[in-house]
């Protein structure tokens, strides 16, 4: 439903005009889902990452590999990299899906669960779950990796946080979740022994055994561990601090106007929103659900934020799952509908941004 909507988008208000735009066939409906940082994606899982002194191939490197070696290696099934991309996103939702209900259940009524996945799936941003991008694969193995973290299978938490770890940056914040999960488990509700504890301890380490691991890839290629870490510089990530951003978003709002700062910076505004809401589910999941929900939400946005930017940031709460969980809890039955609809209206309107070449980050 989301592609039918990107694909009238399309037709009916086109592409801006200001310059090409990468294609990957003659026919639309082939382009639909290679917006924006797919062409990264799809260069990866072609040739990986060369290392020839040429800036456009340095900067594949801010892009981990899980993702894109995940659609190379779908892609020898059916057909190529593309279409092993897209087969990699729809087959990792669902499967995010599933592991979502499951996890819910453990918290959660039939019911309950059934409207967070229903949340999280008509997401204002979920739209990135129906293109070329890594969200759909992280999300599966970071509810994956919690799911089978809680039911002390530590073999499947451990496999699932290291992909998490080698799927996005912000991927190795899940250890520290994970710790903060067992901990919790050891102390509040006194639910692991000393030896249960200390195999979650090691569990909880390995997303950052997988960013450890790319770390290394990247050091052995460049010489430098974090050499990925200072490429985000290339999309604006690190060059002012917390304190100037908020000062320049004081700025534009007094010396503009709030509805010409409105007008003229849409999506910032947008990421601010997003970001406000998800920051004010922080205390109220921590209550409900545990430290671990909680520090999930609040590693990711100050993570984030510290960039000293807002790009991208209403992107990432599409993978905050334990708002959507809270969410499932907390709205009345006779209101989620509403909800719903209201969440489906505002992910039309990012998918005809996003499928139309708008910016939305």
């Amino acid at each position: 439903m989301v592609l039918v909507v990107g694909l009238l988008a399309v037709v009916a208000i086109g592409f801006p005009t200001y310059r090409a735009f990468p294609r990957l066939a003659d026919r639309e409906p082939l382009n639909l889902m290679a917006k924006w940082d797919a062409e990264w994606y799809l260069a990866i899982a072609q040739d990986g990452y060369p290392w020839d002194g040429s800036p456009r191939h340095e900067a594949r490197l801010a892009f981990f590999p899980a993702y894109p070696m995940a659609a190379r290696i779908a892609g020898w099934a059916v057909g190529g990299p593309a279409a092993g991309a897209a087969l990699v996103t729809f087959v990792g939702f669902f499967g995010a899906l599933v592991y979502f209900y499951r996890l819910a259940r453990q918290d959660l009524e039939a019911s309950e669960a059934d409207a967070a996945v229903q949340f999280l799936a008509f997401g204002p941003f979920a739209v990135y779950y129906s293109a070329i991008y890594s969200e759909a694969l992280y999300l599966l193995a970071a509810v994956a990796g919690f799911y089978y973290f809680r039911r002390r299978a530590w073999m499947a938490a451990s496999c699932w946080g290291i992909v998490a770890g080698l799927s996005r940056p912000n991927g190795c914040l899940l250890s520290v979740v994970l710790l903060v999960a067992a901990l919790d488990a050891r102390w509040r509700t006194k639910s692991l022994d000393s030896s249960t504890f200390w195999r979650g301890v090691v569990t909880s380490a390995m997303p950052g055994v997988g960013l450890g691991l790319y770390c290394l890839f990247v050091y052995r290629l460049t010489g430098d561990p974090l050499h990925w870490l200072r490429l985000n510089s290339l999309w604006g990530r690190g060059e002012s601090s917390v304190w100037a951003m908020i000062q320049q978003h004081r700025d534009w709002i007094t010396q503009l106007g709030f509805s010409v700062y409105f007008a003229n910076f849409t999506t910032d505004f947008i990421n601010c929103v997003a970001t406000a809401l998800a920051a004010a589910t922080i205390w109220p999941v921590t209550r409900r659900f545990g430290p671990a929900y909680g520090a999930l939400i609040a590693l990711n946005l100050a993570a984030a934020i510290s960039s000293g930017t807002m790009l991208s940031l209403a992107r990432l709460t599409c993978t905050m799952f334990p708002i959507f969980l809270w969410m499932g809890w907390a709205i009345p039955p006779a209101r989620r509908s509403y909800w719903t609809a209201a969440f489906a209206m505002v992910q039309g309107f990012a998918a005809c941004m996003f499928f139309t070449w708008r910016w939305l980050y």
